[in-house]
């Protein structure tokens, strides 16, 4: 509410000075957040009582009990254990081939940390073909 009665402060202000463009332009953000903060997120001591009275406090996890926070549960996925073969007899098959990160930042750092471990490998396997070429 602060917030919202910033802004309409700022509009009418420039209004009053007959601007021509009286809206709230970009780099005017900072002026009412800064405006508008002590109004409303420095009240510290309402803030707990606003916290504890919708039941947020102590931090037990109640909003995710919410009806519209359950209706947007995911259902739970298979893990990867479970979604190999057991009986499976792929020995070349990748470690990164068995997790289970689709897209995002977790995908590309899983990537390149199962990229480097599989050429690791690789190196170490031609390590020992060239022992065992030059024992031969």
């Amino acid at each position: 509410m602060a917030l919202t009665s910033e802004k309409t402060a700022l509009v009418l202000k420039k209004q009053r000075h007959c601007l021509p463009n009286a809206r709230i332009e970009t780099y005017e953000v900072v002026i009412v957040v800064n405006a508008a903060w002590k109004k409303s997120f420095a009240r510290v001591d309402y803030n707990r009582e606003a916290i504890a009275a919708r039941g947020w406090n102590p931090l037990t996890r109640n909003l995710l009990d919410h009806p519209e926070i359950l209706a947007t549960k995911e259902a739970p996925q298979e893990s990867a254990e479970e979604q190999v073969e057991p009986d499976s007899q792929d020995s070349a098959r990748s470690i990164a081939a068995t997790l289970n990160f689709g897209s995002g930042l977790s995908n590309t750092v899983m990537v390149d940390i199962m990229q480097n471990i599989d050429r690791e490998n690789i190196r170490a396997q031609i390590r020992d073909n060239q022992q065992a070429g030059k024992q031969a």
